[in-house]
């Protein structure tokens, strides 16, 4: 057997390996067929830098102990290493080896630091990357390499990796020398770990070539033998935390725990656990997955309810006094938030004042957005034990920490509600059932909307009313609401909600409490019937929806107002006998009767009497005490006041009204009067045929206007010239097209070929085959563009079939035959540092014919005139645009890549991009070269900065690269040679999109990163995952206008350059300060510019959602 300890041995080794590579006419290493490599157990040492103030770093180291390489024992018992990270929220950042405890014979050369008893000792870590590993590695000896092969390995096994951070997340206290608190089980305890833990070892296998094949790893024999333990009893498996929450919901779910979900189980978790594993009858100290998994996901049984001593649930009972509100404008304080902290006075839970008797939360939204957004909660005013580390400190320290809810954010919200207590879970049901209530809703948003001026400390003007009153708050709140009670499973018989224990009819609106109202569960008919009646009447002057939103309530209530004494017991709930009531109102209203204040029974017995007597009537009785009994008096005395109007009754004499109640005067009339048995069909009322002004709208186009050979033109005859007149002074078109004005207008490219610029010249009077050749066009109509090009000299990109013998003219000899792109190349410069036109003899010829073409190729000139004694005038400034003025941009130019050869142009755009931004009021972060960490720091930064913006912009330009359908932009310290290593080396693009759309208005991301990629080339091997270029994605929908532009088409590449600017970047900074230029149509122009710039090479692709408001960068 060979002993790689003994030197002797190792050196017959070699000499062995010698002869049989010189034998295969190759090289092999010497432990190459060393692969055979165990461990027959290992320990978990923790540690913590806190201890001592000695750092804030974390870790464990880990001992392997049996280590043997092909059954071989090594020199030494155990072989150690560690991992760690820093407090509190730094990623784990590197695996740490030791001379002492790690390899048989480091040398010092390899060295980063000594220490006393570690000896020698390196750290591989992500910032230095697999270079630094590799450099490690070349230094050792081949058992020590064989052993740092192996623990990378091993490192980069999940099921090892998960053993080892659930261990360290489970470390009792003072179970280890360092112990300083539970902070150590929470950072070991994030999910990130596990990830960060991966990364690390796929960064140490990739530098030191440990992949494939080829890969060395430890084999554990114990591992499967590791029991964790939870209690006292032992688990099939280890859990993590997240199963330790679900664990201990489990328990709550059957009453019997009643603290916090956080996943440390202390006195009061075990306690709990051991009650349901005896009601479980768990004979043995053993947890089996499946029974933990039964306490998880299921609910309690009656069984287990008994077994516990409980009976079934009972829904608790939530009541408040009354509630007073406490409105809050940001804008006071510089912040964009609206909204207003709710108290509830008087809190009750099952009858019992809690210890918090009184509960404030708040409703908050956006002023930009103008919606309602979130409702929020505090650790001191609303909840009795809410942990800290699950909200953000508040500024007021009064308040200590909160968290809100929204309704695009379930999983959060279920989060943090699964780790309050008992209580706490309850006020947070309540609160969130309350707010989905319809009728309290309503009745916050209308105090709100009618608050005073200066009535509240952070009043800054009329705007906060405004926006109360601004679309349907209440039914935004209320969204919110049901969001949240499905997040937390406040649905269904056992949901709960506060309510007001104040039962009185009514309650004064100062006071602020409500009245207990009764539901009003009305079909989406109902409710459009009733809308359609109260419009008539002026009351609801909101879209027939058939929506139940504030407008419709407050009109509901006004009709019921008017109906008085018939109104029925529902309050709020307008019913169909009050709607016929109604219906009859709005026909007497038609009639010219006012119907303000119907009469009452009473009125209604004495009228009917009366008018029985005066012979007016043949009706026998009338039920005067019954809605109908009203009904049919409302039309008939309407139809009666009608008729006396008709024998002008009604004049100055006489103070009677048409309100359909009949006064003694108009009764007397009647009598006095007898009218024909049928006076309304005698006495004809005026209709549209008699006069205009009585005519529908239908009716007067009918009689205004009419349709010839398919449109619709005003009528010419005199019967109509009155209903003609009357719809042109109203506004009404009938659908008549008004005549165009004609305006002179100047020439343009479209009339004159003479007027058009080289670009529009030649995009009218050239075309492209299918071999993407540019031709002349052969239209009669466009060959005055054909003449005015090959007059002036302008080939058009069009290739000379004629070749003369004398001398062939080319773009080399001749400016006219060169292509755009071809004549801007050899006509521009950077000679003073700045872009310009050339000042050499060779390029002069160029510049003049580009300066005749009217070309500029970038170059921003002073226009200097041609004449010394002309003064020119310098054109006035771009002004900036009053609107959307707070702008924020990132640029970013990655160039320098480690791994790969540089770029030569990213730099040169970005900084170029970035000045022409700053020129038109963009607050600029200018960032080049970035790594990994920087570039997701860098995010993150920018997206908590534009929160208070306008418009935000993010250009890049770098490499990119596209991975199953999924975009990333490239670090300039990536490390790519497997399609795996790309989520752990790259930024994802729909990171970069997520960060810009932290705006208010206008987001941007510019992707000038399709450029032709190394990257991709390299990583293919023979994967159909990676792609060429990168793929078009859509701008997400929302409530921003959003556009994203990508340098080229999906799986096409696009151009870094032959100038100091790419085509993309070069089209881009001339249109940048185009004043009165949409950004919409900025992107389209961009889009055509680098097309015709790279003669149909690379076409831009942008994709946007931008609704009907023109926004400008720059206008004049």
């Amino acid at each position: 057997m060979v002993r790689v300890g003994s030197s002797k041995t190792i050196f017959m080794s070699k000499i062995f390996m010698f002869f049989i590579a010189i034998s295969c006419s190759c090289f092999t290493a010497s432990w190459v067929g060393a692969q055979d490599l165990r461990a027959t157990n290992f320990k978990v040492e923790p540690f913590d830098g806190r201890r001592g103030n000695k750092g804030d770093w974390t870790g464990a180291w880990i001992r392997l102990e049996g280590v043997t390489i092909n059954g071989d024992r090594i020199g030494r018992s155990s072989v150690g290493f560690e991992f760690s990270g820093n407090y509190p929220n730094q990623p784990m950042r590197n695996f740490g080896f030791s001379s002492e405890r790690t390899f048989t014979d480091l040398p010092r050369r390899a060295a980063d630091r000594t220490h006393e008893r570690l000896g020698y000792r390196f750290w591989v870590d992500a910032r230095s990357g697999s270079q630094k590993a590799r450099q490690k590695y070349q230094m050792l000896n081949e058992t020590d390499k064989i052993l740092m092969k192996g623990i990378c390995g091993l490192m980069s096994d999940d099921r090892f990796v998960t053993n080892v951070l659930s261990q360290m997340t489970n470390s009792r206290p003072n179970s280890y020398r360092d112990y300083v608190d539970n902070k150590y089980n929470q950072y070991w305890g994030n999910e990130r770990r596990k990830r960060e833990v991966l990364r690390l070892a796929n960064i140490c296998n990739r530098g030191i070539g440990n992949a494939g094949s080829q890969k060395i790893t430890f084999e554990l024999k114990s591992m499967p033998s590791v029991k964790p333990s939870l209690c006292g009893f032992e688990l099939e498996n280890v859990q993590t935390i997240s199963n330790l929450k679900s664990i201990q919901s489990g328990l709550a779910k059957r009453s019997l725990y009643s603290g916090g979900i956080d996943g440390k189980f202390g006195k009061g978790s075990c306690s709990a656990l051991t009650k349901w594993s005896k009601c479980e009858n768990v004979g043995s100290k053993v947890l089996s997955d499946g029974a933990l998994s039964k306490l998880i996901k299921t609910n309690p049984s009656a069984r287990e309810l008994a077994c516990y001593g409980k009976t079934t649930d009972n829904v608790a009972k939530l009541t408040f006094s009354d509630f007073q509100l406490r409105p809050v404008d940001g804008r006071s304080e510089g912040r964009d938030i609206v909204g207003s902290w709710i108290t509830l006075r008087n809190v009750k839970i099952d009858g019992n004042p809690g210890a918090k008797k009184t509960i404030w939360f708040e409703i908050l939204g956006r002023f930009p957005s103008q919606r309602m957004e979130m409702i929020g909660f505090s650790s001191k005013r609303t909840f009795e034990n809410m942990p800290e580390y699950i909200g953000e400190k508040f500024g007021n320290p009064n308040l200590g920490y909160g968290f809100a809810v929204r309704t695009q954010n379930v999983a959060g919200t279920r989060s943090r509600f699964q780790q309050l207590d008992k209580n706490d879970r309850l006020v947070l049901k309540g609160i969130c059932g309350l707010m989905a209530n319809e009728s309290f809703v309503a009745d916050v948003v209308k105090k709100l909307e009618s608050q005073k001026e200066f009535g509240f400390r952070d009043y800054v003007d009329n705007q906060f009313m405004k926006f109360w009153k601004k679309g349907s708050k209440a039914r935004e709140i209320v969204s919110v609401a049901e969001s949240c009670n499905r997040s937390v499973g406040n649905t269904g018989a056992k949901s709960v909600a506060f309510v007001s224990s104040n039962n009185s009819p009514s309650v004064t609106p100062a006071s602020g409490s409500i009245a207990a109202v009764s539901s009003c569960n009305q079909r989406k008919l109902q409710v459009r019937s009733n809308q359609n009646v109260l419009k008539s009447l002026d009351l609801y002057t909101s879209t027939v929806d058939g929506v139940s939103g504030p407008n419709y309530r407050k009109a509901v209530a006004g009709g019921e107002k008017l109906i008085g004494q018939w109104a029925d017991a529902k309050k709020d709930c307008l019913g169909v006998i009050e709607r016929k009531i109604l219906e009859a109102v709005v026909a007497a209203r038609k009639r010219g009767s006012s119907c303000e204040y119907l009469p009452n029974s009473t009125e209604i017995k004495n009228r009917f009497n009366g008018l029985k007597s005066a012979g007016v009537t043949d009706k026998a009785k009338l039920d005067h005490e019954k809605a109908s009994g009203l009904i049919w008096m409302i039309e008939t005395v309407s139809e009666l006041e009608m008729r006396l109007s008709f024998l002008n009754f009604y004049s100055s004499r006489n103070s009677s009204m048409r309100d359909c109640r009949l006064s003694n005067k108009e009764l007397k009339a009647l009598e006095t009067k007898p009218v024909e048995p049928k006076p309304v069909v005698v006495a004809k009322a005026p209709t549209c045929e008699d006069d205009p002004a009585l005519c529908s709208i239908v009716q007067l186009c009918g009689k205004a206007a009419s349709t010839v050979n398919g449109d619709r033109a005003w009528n010419t005859d005199a019967k109509a010239a009155d209903y003609v007149a009357l719809a042109k002074s109203s506004g009404v078109t009938c659908g008549v097209k008004p005549k165009p004005v004609v305006v002179a207008k100047a020439p343009t490219c479209e009339d004159d070929p003479t007027k058009c610029s080289v670009i529009e010249l030649c995009q009218q009077a050239t075309g492209m085959n299918t071999s993407g050749e540019k031709f002349w066009r052969m239209d009669a109509a466009l060959q005055a563009y054909v003449d005015t090009a090959k007059s002036t000299g302008v080939t058009c990109g069009v290739v000379s079939k004629v070749i003369e013998t004398a001398k062939l003219e080319t773009c080399e000899n001749t400016p006219s035959k060169c292509s755009l792109a071809e004549l801007c190349q050899r006509a521009i410069s950077f000679e003073t540092g700045k872009l310009g036109w050339t000042t050499t003899i060779n390029g002069a010829p160029y510049v003049q014919f580009a300066k005749n073409s009217g070309m500029t190729c970038g170059v921003q000139e002073n226009l200097v005139a041609a004449v010394p004694e002309q003064k020119q005038v310098e054109p006035p400034a771009p002004k900036k645009v009053l609107k959307y003025t707070n702008r924020k941009a990132l640029v970013i130019g990655n160039a320098n890549y480690v791994d790969q050869t540089p770029l030569k142009n990213p730099i040169n755009d970005a900084k170029a991009v970035a000045a022409k931004l700053e020129q038109i009021g963009f607050e600029v972060t200018y960032k080049e070269n970035l790594e990994y960490r920087e570039f997701g720091r860098t995010l993150g930064d920018f997206e908590r900065e534009v929160a208070s913006s306008d418009i935000s912009l993010i250009y890049y330009a770098g490499h990119g690269i596209e991975v199953d359908s999924v975009n990333y932009l490239i670090p300039v310290d990536a490390e790519l040679s497997n399609p795996s290593d790309v989520k752990f080396e790259t930024v994802m693009l729909e990171d970069a999109v997520r960060a810009s759309l932290n705006t208010g208005k206008l987001s941007m991301v510019l992707v000038d990163a399709c450029r032709d990629n190394p990257f991709a080339k390299s990583m293919i091997g023979g994967s159909r995952s990676v792609g060429r270029g990168l793929s078009i994605v859509d701008a997400q929908p929302g409530k921003i206008d959003q556009i994203i532009s990508f340098a080229a088409e999906s799986g096409e590449v696009a151009e870094d350059g032959t100038g100091n600017n790419s085509p993309y970047a070069t089209s881009l900074l001339e249109l940048l300060d185009e004043p009165n230029l949409e950004v919409g149509k900025l992107f389209r122009k961009l889009g055509d510019n680098v097309e015709r710039m790279t003669n149909g090479k690379q076409i831009p692709v942008t994709r946007n959602r931008l609704s009907g408001e023109d926004i400008y960068l720059v206008v004049e």
